[in-house]
């Protein structure tokens, strides 16, 4: 029984990645490029984003649904093909 409670979090972030994916196949193309080129000019950091940048950043993570994408990692449901 404990050993279950110790592989439980990496299931989970497994499940995360699974759904991750599944809601970032959701975004247009254009939207997931733009995506990236802001992350790579930046490095990562938020300082170095144009508030435009910033805007952008949160329309497009709306449209991952985060809270949707959360109970779905919680509970463990996705799509089924």
């Amino acid at each position: 029984m404990r050993r279950f409670f110790r592989i439980s979090p990496w299931l989970m972030l497994l499940q995360g990645g699974v759904v991750l994916r599944e809601h970032w196949s959701e975004i247009s193309r254009e939207d997931q490029d733009l995506l990236w080129q802001m992350m790579k000019r930046s490095k990562g950091r938020r300082n170095h984003l144009s508030d435009h940048d910033r805007a952008e950043i949160v329309r497009i993570a709306k449209q991952l649904r985060p809270i949707t994408l959360a109970r779905k990692v919680a509970l463990g449901s996705r799509k089924r093909k």
